[in-house]
């Protein structure tokens, strides 16, 4: 939802978790540590987050930077550039998308689902790397013998070791 936080006077993006969804740990947790996660990666091209509740039995929800533009999905698709242009357009986008999940590995943060529709192009040059839920930190990685084996994340773009659900190998 959009949102206007009254104490400061702008807009936010305010993301709730489905209510349905409130009394099954596994995603309450998933939801709460990509709140975590993506507060902890302070780079320009992905977006901040703000403010985190989470009461296990009333809501869980969480603020953050209002994005508006395209999806780099949409800039490809669109049609409505040059074919010349947009490729000149989507490798300025792949390298400002590098630059953020270099940070994130940095940090010991693999994003586990990075495609067209999770990056957004702004109208003003802002280039930001969305949607981390499926998100890990790479020392939460299971060991090879406790590999529970579950491929999450798309499987078109998925890495082999992620799409053969070997996550200990992520990297």
């Amino acid at each position: 939802y959009r949102v206007r936080d009254a104490t400061l006077g702008r807009e936010v993006a305010f993301k709730v978790l489905r209510p349905e969804l409130l009394r099954e740990d596994e995603s309450r947790e998933r939801f709460i540590d990509e709140a975590k996660i993506t507060a902890q990666l302070d780079h320009p091209n992905i977006p901040p987050v703000y403010a985190l509740a989470a009461e296990k039995k009333k809501t869980t929800c969480f603020t953050m930077k209002v994005l508006s533009g395209q999806t780099l999905q949409q800039l490809l698709v669109d049609g409505q550039v040059a074919p010349n242009e947009t490729l000149f357009r989507a490798l300025e986008v792949l390298v400002r998308v590098c630059d953020a999940v270099a940070y994130a590995h940095s940090k010991g943060i693999l994003h586990c689902d990075l495609k067209p529709t999770n990056v957004m192009v702004g109208d003003f040059g802002q280039i930001y790397v969305v949607d981390w839920g499926l998100a890990v930190r790479k020392a939460d990685l299971p060991s090879e013998k406790d590999d529970h084996g579950a491929a999450i994340g798309t499987p078109a773009y998925m890495a082999p070791e992620q799409a053969r659900g070997k996550n200990h190998a992520l990297d």
